[in-house]
C-alpha cells in the first residue's frame, strides 16, 4: 500500500529537469509528516484500487 501510494505521488509530483530521488524524497516527507486518515481518506476505494491493480 505504501509503494503504491509513494509511486502514484511520485508520478504526480515529479516535474520535468529534477531528480526522481529528490521528488520521491520530497514524496516519503509528505507521507511521513500527514496523519493516516488524510492520505487514506477513502479506505473502501483502496480495496477496489487493489483489484484493478493486480
Amino acid at each position: 500500500m505504501l509503494c503504491q501510494l509513494a509511486s502514484k505521488a511520485t508520478r504526480r509530483f515529479h516535474k520535468p529537469n529534477t531528480r526522481i530521488q529528490e521528488t520521491m524524497n520530497d514524496v516519503f516527507d509528505k507521507i511521513a509528516d500527514a496523519e493516516r486518515h488524510d492520505i487514506l481518506s477513502e479506505p473502501e476505494n483502496f480495496a477496489e484500487a487493489q483489484r484493478r491493480a493486480a
